[in-house]
């Protein structure tokens, strides 16, 4: 069958970028297209490389940016490149090649929520949905047209990789889709009317810069909690919490139980001042498991 392009390049890491490649390679023999999986940022436990030699697709790591740049700008034949789970930012001269679409997988409902870990800030931000968005790669960060959206529902105790679990999974049908229709025509999109002051969220940055206070509402030190926990995935620094006396301790683990020490009292600490209660409601309490690091600010 006919498509529009010669190559087709995935660019990404993790679950995303994998699945995406899989259907991309699932379509590769029908339409007759290059195929390419460049590996920019490597994962941990990263299995590319050998999935790609096992289904003979073409692998490249290329970490340096300004190399993977002039890769890129290197392509001369009609391109499709696939952004899953890349942290790559695409410089103008390659998104302006006339033969190359560029087409970006965001953790979020454009254009709430542009730029990096859209996950933790949904959650902190006490957004009640979420979602994944495919749009077009313009200059401008995650601001090209929508080519297609599917909402994720955030429950009350939802954490950070448990949203992005969900979201990755949307995204992955989401692409299912619609990808044999991109390879055939154009989808024109959705034009983002966003705010032009609207707030892009950058890698560096982390709600409250990771540290709560035992005096914040209890519901607010919950939700950090949740927006910075990524499981094993060490995205950010480990939480820290001021205590009464002005200490600051290293949150090693937390967890939401029925009420069993706050009684009485708002929270409370054990003698060893290894373990934090705090009530989070006439039912529930916050169980923290503190690290023997107290500093005194």
């Amino acid at each position: 069958m006919n498509t529009r392009f010669n190559q087709i390049v995935v660019i990404g890491c993790g679950k995303a970028a994998k699945e995406i490649l899989n259907i991309a390679n699932d379509f590769k023999g029908k339409y007759n297209y290059e195929l390419i999986f460049i590996e920019h940022e490597i994962a941990a436990l990263s299995n590319m490389q050998n999935i790609c030699r096992t289904k003979e697709i073409q692998y490249e790591q290329l970490t340096d940016r300004s190399i993977l740049s002039q890769r890129l700008l290197a392509m001369h034949t009609p391109t499709l490149i696939i952004s899953a789970g890349n942290y790559y930012i695409f410089p103008k001269s390659v998104i302006e090649q006339q033969n190359i679409e560029i087409i970006n997988f965001h953790n979020a409902l454009l254009p709430k929520i542009p730029g990096r870990n859209a996950t933790t800030w949904a959650l902190y931000l006490n957004e009640k949905v979420s979602g994944a968005t495919w749009h077009y790669v313009v200059p401008n960060i995650d601001a090209g047209a929508i080519i297609a959206q599917k909402e994720v529902a955030i429950t009350e105790d939802m954490r950070a990789w448990e949203l992005s679990k969900k979201i990755t999974d949307a995204a992955i049908e989401l692409f299912s889709s619609f990808f044999m229709q991109l390879l055939q025509k154009h989808i024109t999109g959705t034009v983002q009317h966003a705010d032009k002051t609207r707030k892009i969220y950058y890698s560096h940055e982390i709600p409250e810069n990771g540290i709560c206070s035992i005096n914040m509402p209890p519901e607010n030190i919950y939700r950090l909690l949740r927006s910075m926990d990524y499981g094993k995935n060490n995205v950010f620094p480990p939480a820290r919490i001021i205590l009464s006396d002005g200490s600051a301790a290293t949150i090693k683990n937390y967890f939401k139980a029925p009420k069993e020490h706050c009684l009485d009292t708002r929270c409370i600490m054990d003698d060893n001042n290894q373990f934090l209660y705090i009530a989070l409601s006439d039912k529930y309490e916050l169980r923290i498991t503190l690290k023997n690091d107290k500093v005194h600010n």
